[in-house]
């Protein structure tokens, strides 16, 4: 179990190494993945390899020229990684126009990071309850199977997109087996260590992360956890980019067990099963437009956060809900205040935890928390 938690970590440590090793290895194209919900499903049934870009950890140098400062970091680190030419390997890169920086972030590097290939905007919409919006997901669909044709250099069918769909639930149905586990045995594994499984899973090809998967949770399912007094909370939070480890860490360090999350480097990435009973276009248009967690960045008024967050609490037996907000993501803000006033409501205490790229004292962070855990013990 440790030797693939391990293996799990290295790949999370070096986003970018496993793509490139794989393009070296079969000769294949890579296609970046930026922002939310871009349907991998149509680039893995091209014999493309999907990866989700990341933020990093390094420093912002080169992007302080182009964006302002008062944006989110992810979108900071992300022009920066495109200035410094880590991303040059990458074939094609596709961006969800999620949020208007986002937008404004495709055209930065367009027109200022030379080494970048190709970089093409998808526009999902972002009120998906109207007969206008299921129109315009088929039709920005059928643009990324004709990009993904293009970038392969052969046609993609039908059951080429029905494996690929089989290949990536098998994958979300692993996953959910995982968080299972760990809301059946609290602290059976660390809140770090499945970012980590989660963040590998969007780096590398999926039958590979399903062979590792497997092996893990057979060994999870055997090992027994001694009763603890840790109080258990979920997190929510992190849209586009990896919840800061430290905060993970800092949580359990004080008395916390995470015992689910909603993070997008966490459950919201698999959440969402395709149907595999209908034409795999319907199939993947569906999956889009009926996600299961409720977004930010799109409007369903049929679907609130509030509640699939008090939901997601009374089923992992959860004592708390920390909200991480990556600080500048106005989206995320704006849902964020009508989740608090629902929160108060049903009485379960709730703590907000800003994160930004630089600038943050996990000092002040585990001080907070501490006090937060103490008064649901108290």
């Amino acid at each position: 179990m440790e030797q693939l938690l391990n293996k799990f970590q290295q790949i999370a440590a070096e986003p970018l190494k496993t793509a490139q090793y794989w393009k070296e290895k079969t000769g294949k194209k890579v296609v970046g993945c930026m922002g939310l919900y871009v349907t991998e499903e149509i680039f893995h049934a091209a014999g493309l390899l999907p990866v989700v870009i990341l933020e990093k950890d390094s420093p912002i140098l080169r992007a302080q020229a182009h964006v302002q400062s008062y944006m989110c970091g992810y979108i900071r680190s992300v022009t920066d990684q495109a200035l410094a030419g880590d991303l040059d390997f990458i074939d094609c890169i596709i961006s969800h126009d999620c949020c208007h920086t986002i937008r404004m972030t495709t055209e930065i590097i367009k027109r200022n990071a030379t080494g970048i290939k190709d970089i093409q905007p998808i526009f999902l919409p972002v009120t998906i309850k109207k007969a206008e919006s299921w129109t315009y997901t088929l039709q920005e669909l059928s643009f990324l199977i004709n990009k993904a044709e293009k970038l392969a250099a052969r046609s993609v069918t039908e059951d080429d997109l029905r494996q690929s769909i089989q290949i990536y639930n098998k994958h979300r149905r692993l996953l959910k087996r995982l968080y299972q586990l760990r809301r059946d045995k609290p602290g059976i594994i660390s809140a770090r260590q499945v970012s980590n499984i989660v963040k590998a899973s969007m780096l590398m090809p999926k039958e590979e992360h399903n062979a590792m998967l497997e092996p893990l949770l057979e060994a999870m399912e055997n090992k027994t956890v001694e009763a603890n007094n840790k109080i258990p909370v979920i997190v929510s939070g992190s849209l586009c980019e990896t919840c800061d480890e430290y905060v993970l860490d800092i949580l359990e360090e004080v008395g916390g067990v995470v015992v689910d999350d909603d993070l997008y480097v966490g459950s919201r990435y698999f959440a969402t099963e395709v149907d595999e009973s209908l034409s795999p276009l319907t199939a993947l248009a569906l999956a889009y437009v009926n996600m299961v967690p409720p977004c930010p960045t799109r409007h369903d008024p049929d679907n609130n956060l509030s509640d699939y967050l008090i939901n997601m609490a009374e089923r992992a037996k959860a004592k708390g809900i920390i909200s991480v907000i990556v600080k500048f993501c106005e989206a995320h803000y704006y849902s964020y205040l009508t989740f608090r006033r629902r929160i108060k409501e049903f009485n379960i205490p709730e703590y907000l935890i800003e994160t930004e790229h630089e600038g943050v004292s996990p000092a002040q962070i585990k001080t907070r928390l501490q006090s937060f855990i103490e008064s649901i013990r108290g």
